[in-house]
């Protein structure tokens, strides 16, 4: 019988792990996967509406989603992981019963789901063909969301 090295094991840990706060997270339907990348965009939205309703237009001498999008969406990704993370070791608390799964390892694949999540959703708006116009985005935004709410 072959025996698996110890960083075989701790591999397993971690993919089972992985799987696990994925479809605790996201579930098994696809609004899960599209709020994780709407998630930042509605931010951004909400808080240049508010900046925008304050007549301001320009902070630092940066556009108003610019200066969002380098400045606060950082910090948002900083406490969401925090947050994520503080949550690792009530949720996975039963699975500790199990010698080769860890503390930390709760800690690590929830840092890591979440640090991946952040970077392919600035991936996928920093790369996304813009429209020219706000009322062209916000139709195909909205088409967007009700194309993923109704294949749920």
């Amino acid at each position: 019988m072959h025996q698996r090295s110890s960083l075989q094991i701790q591999w397993a840990v971690i993919h089972a792990l992985m799987v696990r706060e994925m479809k605790t997270r996201f579930g098994d339907h696809r609004l899960g996967y599209a709020w994780a990348l709407l998630e930042p965009l509605f931010q951004i939205l909400f808080f240049s509406l508010m900046y925008a309703f304050g007549s301001r237009t320009m902070v630092g001498g940066l556009a108003i989603p610019v200066f969002l999008a380098t400045g606060i969406a950082p910090f948002l990704y900083f406490k969401k992981v925090i947050s994520q993370s503080l949550g690792a070791v009530t949720a996975n608390q039963t699975l500790f019963l199990f010698r080769q799964v860890r503390v930390f390892d709760a800690f690590l694949v929830r840092f890591l789901l979440e640090m991946a999540t952040q970077i392919l959703s600035r991936y996928c708006w920093l790369t996304a063909p813009w429209p020219k116009t706000r009322i062209t985005m916000a139709v195909q935004l909205s088409t967007l969301l009700l194309v993923m709410v109704t294949q749920i």
